[in-house]
């Protein structure tokens, strides 16, 4: 059952009637301002990819034409670098949060066929964490452990709300000063080995004074070290709406919702595409103290034709890697299923754009329906790009990608 009904989201949004965007800088709400300043063109990029989510919005009516200046005193608690931004969007006074970040730079846009404006660029919490690198023993004995770790540095813990380090409770949409407002920090397979073996995967009191186990960050930034450990365990690492996830990939696999021609839909495009795929891969490595290989292989198990062509065409293409980083048959597994992983969801592409949907968020499955009757297939959600024009009005541009062609 998926958890949004278009027909549902379309009473409920008055028949898209009045698209309604609202922004707190800091708290402050934009729209309460004094001095007339009004929000132009907001664009919003969510993915659940490694990138940063991204954010822009424009403030106008923030240039005196008689004396030629901006009016900075008006708009500068606005504007500030580094202040909190958060955006809501959707219809009249029905409004969900679609993006939480900090202002990272900021534009005074000046031309004589234009209104002048300034617009205000955003990143989510990645962005902060891409800036310094880093060479450290973590006290953290297993990987999720370490990510944890560097989360609740206190560079970190200054942006995050009093319930953010609690699983389970969340002050999005209440809470507008902080960055984050929780944490999403599943386990990683290694914690279990490290419990197993003796060490304490908290970094806490009582940790061993020497261990096999230590994660030591080399040369990297924060953000390539959480992406490293992601890549190791075919774990996600995003943010929605404030909430930081980093957990095994496609865990969620709870329906968001079913899209098609009659949900709002304004152009589509679904292609698919065998070129790239391979029916097997294989990782290797060689353990230089016991002098074995270490290896494991993955083979393609998804439909990806509705013909028999195609899997005969990919099959004996492999995909074998030498990975160094690999120190045991866990490590090659779990490395494994993350090339399959990458590789298979290259098969199918969708790109839509809707009518806004501020319920659309990546890292979730939508099923796409209307390629034949009663034919339904299932997309990842990879991106999602929400755009406020006071000319086009509130649309939402998505892209998904599928393993499958098999009917769901």
């Amino acid at each position: 059952m998926a958890s949004f009904k278009y027909d549902d989201l379309r009473e409920q949004y008055n028949k898209f009637r009045l698209p309604f965007v609202r922004i707190y800088v800091s708290g402050n709400d934009i729209a309460k301002n004094k001095s007339g300043i009004g929000i132009g063109h907001v664009d919003v990029e969510n993915t659940c990819g490694y990138e940063a989510n991204i954010a822009s919005f424009e403030l106008f009516n923030t240039f005196d034409m008689e004396h030629s200046v901006f009016l900075f005193d008006n708009v500068k608690k606005y504007i500030v670098l580094g202040s909190t931004v958060v955006i809501l969007a959707g219809y009249s006074s029905t409004i969900r949060e679609i993006f939480r970040g900090f202002i990272s730079s900021v534009d005074f846009n000046f031309t004589q066929k234009e209104t002048p404006v300034i617009k205000v660029n955003c990143m989510d919490i990645k962005g902060l964490m891409m800036s310094g690198t880093y060479v450290k023993q973590l006290t953290a004995m297993s990987y999720s452990d370490a990510v944890s770790e560097i989360l609740k540095q206190t560079n970190y813990a200054k942006l995050q709300s009093a319930n953010a380090s609690t699983p389970g409770i969340s002050s999005m949409g209440d809470d507008k000063s902080s960055m984050i407002t929780q944490l999403e920090i599943k386990d990683t397979p290694d914690k279990e080995e490290a419990q197993l073996s003796g060490g304490n995967t908290t970094g806490g009191e009582g940790k061993k004074s020497t261990t096999d186990r230590s994660i030591e960050m080399v040369a990297e930034s924060d953000y390539e070290f959480v992406v490293k450990a992601g890549k190791k365990f075919n774990f996600e690492f995003f943010s929605v709406g404030g909430i930081v996830y980093f957990r095994r990939a496609k865990s969620n696999d709870e329906i968001l919702m079913e899209v098609g021609a009659d949900t709002g839909m304004i152009d589509m495009n679904v292609n698919y595409d065998i070129t790239g795929l391979a029916s097997k891969v294989v990782v290797r490595d060689i353990d230089a103290g016991k002098g074995e290989l270490i290896s494991a292989e993955l083979k393609l198990n998804n439909k990806i034709s509705n013909g028999n062509y195609a899997k005969g065409l990919i099959a004996g293409i492999e995909r074998v890697v030498i990975d160094p980083t690999v120190h045991s048959k866990l490590d090659a597994e779990n490395r494994a299923q993350y090339l399959m992983e990458d590789i298979s969801y290259r098969l199918g592409t969708l790109e839509a754009t809707l009518h806004g949907l501020p319920e659309l968020t990546p890292g979730r499955f939508i099923v796409l329906k209307g390629l034949g009757e009663n034919y339904k297939v299932k997309f990842y959600l990879y991106a999602v790009n929400h755009i406020f024009d006071t000319d086009q009005g509130y649309i939402t541009k998505i892209v998904g990608k599928g393993s499958s062609v098999e009917s769901v």
